[in-house]
């Protein structure tokens, strides 16, 4: 069961790959309404800001339809993800939260595949990284959810990520901090 949790996570951080991997393709974009600060996930990844794009700003190929920031809560488990792409910058963060009966509070953790909980930064949106960030990184994270509106459905919180890259590879480590989402909605 954590296994299959887990593998949803990959699975939500991995359905926004293709964006990036449909080169012959072109990615339409289209912006229903304007960016704020609410609804997206927003961090500083070593140093630098960085931002998912709304909910409303969907990306568009020939096969698929995926959208800037989603969220959903199902059978108590919240996932979260965002994704960013500007220019060459194809990076998203996803989560995967089992909540406990009380749904606001801190989540800690490794990530690893059998986890039921986890988090995730990937730096560019392809299954090289993917699996490179999988399989070789140790990654931390601490997610505190600060709301859980049922009635409204919206999540909000605070989080960090830390991921160190596998000794002697020359890759780089992740640091994501001052990261926070407000009143992203869930389905």
């Amino acid at each position: 069961m954590k296994t299959f949790k887990n593998i949803l996570l990959m699975t939500a951080v991995a359905g926004t790959l293709f964006v990036a991997s449909c080169t012959k393709e072109p990615v339409k974009t289209t912006t229903t309404t304007p960016t704020n600060s609410t609804g997206v996930l927003k961090c500083k990844v070593n140093g630098t800001a960085w931002q998912s794009e709304p909910a409303s700003k969907m990306f568009i190929t020939p096969t698929d339809t995926s959208y800037g920031t989603v969220a959903t809560l199902e059978k108590g488990e919240l996932s979260i993800q965002g994704m960013k792409i500007t220019g060459s910058d194809t990076s998203n963060l996803g989560m995967v939260l089992v909540l406990t009966p009380q749904k606001t509070g801190t989540y800690t953790g490794t990530f690893s595949i059998q986890a039921a909980d986890g988090a995730l930064y990937l730096p560019k949106s392809d299954l090289n990284t993917l699996f490179t960030i999988v399989m070789g990184y140790t990654t931390t994270y601490s997610v505190t959810l600060t709301k859980v509106d049922e009635v409204n459905k919206l999540v909000s919180g605070v989080y960090t990520i830390t991921m160190l890259a596998p000794a002697g590879q020359g890759l780089p480590d992740y640091k994501i901090t001052e990261g926070t989402f407000d009143d992203i909605k869930f389905y």
